[in-house]
């Protein structure tokens, strides 16, 4: 049998990365995003607190970077 070669090996394991760093992305968005955009919409005021609305904004742009 013939060995992969190293270029070979090497795209796999950029295309790997990129998959693995939209996984997390995606996952930050849907927990941190998603459920804090929903409540705001519906109630229309924060309820969270001050430490929460600044650390739900941080993830929020954390997760946006990761998306670019």
């Amino acid at each position: 049998m013939q060995k992969p070669s190293l270029k070979k090996l090497l795209s796999a394991r950029v295309t790997n990365i990129f998959l693995v760093n939209l996984s997390v992305a995606d996952l930050l968005v849907t927990l941190f995003c998603m459920p804090v955009q929903i409540a705001k919409s519906v109630t229309l005021l924060w309820y969270f607190g001050e430490v929460m609305c600044k650390t739900v904004n941080f993830l929020q742009g954390q997760a946006l970077v990761m998306l670019l």
